[in-house]
């Protein structure tokens, strides 16, 4: 007998489920009989929604409770001796530097990995402006915020670097 899966119902029905600490077993109501056994370890690690039973302290969630307890650390560019500041950038996904000097900058970052160009080059110059309700706002002396501008061009960076 040939089987096709146009011949399968489309949403089969299971004849019974055994759940037990290591395994989940289905029993399909097909002919000929089917059965799929599932290891939960193996579930659960890929599983699309987030488990968080399984968070533990070297990942931290974006929540901003949990970020006010355990706030960021902000690292001296000038004084950085140890991968302390890689451990919260691997673990919060985002991690601020302070004090770089600009002719140290390219250094610093290709220490880090690898420099990609975009198409304003390497290392380019980003203005910001206030929102004012004057007519000339400054071109300069605000802040940047957190964001993730540039991030969808050409490949998939390890990390982006805001200066």
């Amino acid at each position: 007998m040939e089987l096709y899966i146009s011949d399968r119902p489309e949403h089969p029905l299971p004849l019974s489920v055994e759940l037990n600490e290591e395994t989940l077993t289905i029993d399909w109501d097909e002919t000929p009989a089917h059965r799929s056994i599932f290891s939960v370890e193996w579930l659960l690690k890929n599983s699309y929604d987030p488990q968080p039973e399984l968070e533990s302290d070297s990942y931290i969630f974006w929540d901003k409770a949990k970020l006010e307890l355990r706030s960021p650390q902000t690292y001296n560019g000038q004084t950085i001796n140890s991968d302390s500041w890689m451990e919260q950038l691997f673990s919060l996904g985002f991690v601020i530097l302070e004090n770089i000097p600009p002719e140290k900058l390219e250094s610093f970052l290709s220490s880090v990995a690898p420099i990609y160009n975009v198409d304003y080059g390497k290392i380019f110059a980003l203005e910001t402006k206030a929102k004012t309700k004057e007519s000339i706002p400054p071109g300069d002396g605000c802040p940047l915020p957190p964001n993730n501008d540039l991030s969808y061009w050409g490949g998939h960076r390890l990390a982006q670097f805001l200066y």
